[in-house]
């Protein structure tokens, strides 16, 4: 193996391993939330953890499944923060672990030549290397938030008491960078979760 395909080698299977961490994680925080807190919202700007949950899931299969791996993008962004009605923890993860287990199938089989190929996802024109670590860093972002929601609720009792999560303006740029709104004042994630 050349060095360059052992960096390609290295970072796919990185990939790989933070993506199912990180669902370990959501998993644990999950198993600890009520129904309720799953999809509190102390108001419209936030998002509950139940909808990140289906943005996660939306994300990755629009940015790996799709985006890499060229299956069809039917993702319907705005429906993963709009939905109010709770929908079934059971229902919820099972979602996450598909698209996280389809995105793992992808990234065991992709090329290095796709990695390298440009395609555009959403509005960005981006090779598939640059989709990987977006995806990756994305799950990781919002793996975070879901933490602090659960670290949020341990301070208080009773269903759906848990402070939402807030919700990230942003702006994007040509170069794929943005512009995001301090989130101030998260715990700091409970050592079983690191």
């Amino acid at each position: 193996m050349t060095h360059h395909e052992t960096c390609v080698h290295d970072f796919i299977c990185i990939s790989r391993h933070q993506l199912r961490e990180r669902l370990r994680r959501i998993e644990l925080c999950i198993d600890k939330l009520s129904d309720g807190q799953l999809w509190t919202r102390n108001h419209e700007k936030e998002n509950a953890v139940g909808n990140l949950i289906l943005h996660l899931a939306g994300n990755i299969r629009q940015w790996i499944v799709s985006g890499v791996g060229g299956e069809t993008d039917a993702r319907d962004r705005d429906s993963e923060f709009s939905r109010r009605e709770p929908l079934d923890r059971g229902e919820l993860i099972l979602r996450l672990r598909q698209a996280i287990e389809q995105a793992d199938r992808v990234l065991a089989s992709v090329t290095t030549a796709q990695l390298a190929r440009k395609r555009k996802i959403q509005v960005y024109e981006v090779t598939g290397l640059h989709a990987v670590y977006h995806a990756v860093e994305h799950f990781a972002e919002h793996t975070g938030q879901i933490i602090g929601n659960y670290v949020a609720g341990l301070t208080k009792t009773g269903p759906g008491t848990a402070s939402a999560a807030p919700r990230v303006e942003r702006v994007p740029t040509k170069d794929m960078t943005f512009t995001r709104k301090a989130l101030a004042g998260l715990p700091d994630p409970l050592p079983e979760f690191l």
